[in-house]
């Protein structure tokens, strides 16, 4: 319980009030427990969100798990891109998303 107080307030509460009004578009953050999301619409957004993190982070002796943080385009790719089955997957809360499809 206590870790979700203090993740509330050093990754919830400072994503919303520092971190979003920094970004150029829409951006959201999903997290439960220990265990979270965040999207962006733009790819220097993504990339800017998650050099702050780690630097937020740090501040508390955190670190992100490397096979478990990736940064992914998720959408509709365009016809000229290539797709195989890791573009656009990840595991959240035990459940596997690819390509918009939960499974």
């Amino acid at each position: 319980m206590l870790s979700n107080i203090f993740l509330h307030t050093v990754l919830g509460d400072w994503f919303v009030k520092e971190v979003q009004p920094k970004l150029s578009r829409r951006s959201f953050i999903i997290r439960f427990a220990d265990d979270f999301i965040i999207g962006c619409e733009l790819e220097k957004d993504a990339r800017l969100v998650l050099d702050l993190l780690k630097e937020r982070l740090e501040r508390f002796a955190l670190q992100l798990h490397p096979e478990n943080t990736k940064l992914l385009p998720f959408g509709k790719p365009s016809s000229s891109v290539q797709v195989d089955q890791r573009n656009g997957t990840f595991s959240f809360l035990g459940f596997r998303s690819h390509k918009g499809e939960v499974s």
